[in-house]
């Protein structure tokens, strides 16, 4: 069979994300599962991007799988089609690197009683060994000094994810918190480890200096997925805990239907309250 690539230029039969990831799923079931070489379909970073069609509005088997190829290629393999033809996060893309980051925030202690897990040499060295990092050296050296550089690292963390949510503490808190990260990062530096699968950056010391330098190899690999801006803070005052949001626009403000549903209810005694007091004054 003939492969026929798809104009991407040509104005007619424009269609997008949706309406291709809907068409798309209907004839996939009519054809046989094969490998998408991405090599195949020119895709550019727009996120409507126009995919044109055959004329007649039928894709031959070729087209179909090219057109799937294109539609992930294009956003760099974050996105994925799920039911109904929508696009969300492609969690297999960049989610170890979120995961790792994620976790790392949220050892630190909330308002709903998550005690601190990063408070002493020992307690930074469980969480190291479960992280799956140190390289498994069991007999990893760690001190209470390395715990506290965790913990501020931690601490600026926070600040930039509550940023995602529209939160800034206190006026100057986010630049505060980038300019510790940029000194923190000088003090670990990365490399390129470039192999035939692609290029990726990794921590050049080894012990807790390299562990430090995973966190922020670990960030650098979410920026790149596009993930960076939908790791956040719950914005729930006594959750605040760490997440990474699915919404398809990345309007979510919140870790669970949970700490939503008790904002709207504070909220809501907050009017009452307000109310009640507007009606004994007059």
């Amino acid at each position: 069979m003939g492969q026929e690539p798809i104009d991407f230029d040509d104005p007619q039969q424009e269609y997008g994300y949706t309406e291709l990831a809907a068409y798309c799923r209907s004839k996939l079931a009519l054809i046989t599962t094969r490998t998408i070489s991405p090599g195949n379909s020119r895709a550019p970073v727009s996120r409507r991007t126009r995919l044109s069609l055959a004329s007649n509005g039928i894709l031959s088997e070729w087209k179909i799988v090219t057109c799937v190829g294109a539609l992930l290629q294009t956003v760099g393999s974050r996105w994925s089609l799920v039911e109904g033809g929508e696009v969300t996060v492609q969690e297999s893309t960049g989610k170890p690197a979120t995961d790792l980051v994620l976790g790392f925030v949220n050892t630190r202690p909330t308002g709903n009683g998550a005690p601190e897990r990063m408070g002493d040499a020992e307690s930074l060295r469980q969480w190291v060994q479960a992280a799956g990092l140190g390289g498994g050296d069991e007999n990893l050296q760690v001190t209470d000094a390395d715990a506290a550089v965790a913990r501020e690292l931690r601490a600026a963390l926070v600040v930039l994810l509550l940023s995602h949510v529209g939160v800034e503490e206190h006026e100057g808190a986010v630049a505060a918190a980038e300019g510790h990260l940029r000194r923190t990062a000088e003090l670990y530096p990365l490399v390129a480890v470039v192999t035939a699968n692609g290029c990726e950056l990794a921590p050049s010391q080894r012990g807790v200096p390299g562990v430090f330098g995973s966190l922020f190899a670990a960030m650098s690999q979410a920026t790149a997925s596009g993930l960076w801006p939908r790791m956040k803070m719950c914005r729930n005052l006594p959750c605040h805990v760490s997440f990474l949001d699915k919404t398809r626009n990345s309007a979510g403000l919140y870790c669970s239907p949970a700490c939503l549903s008790q904002v709207s209810m504070r909220s809501y005694r907050q009017r009452l309250k307000a109310n009640g007091d507007q009606a004994e004054t007059d």
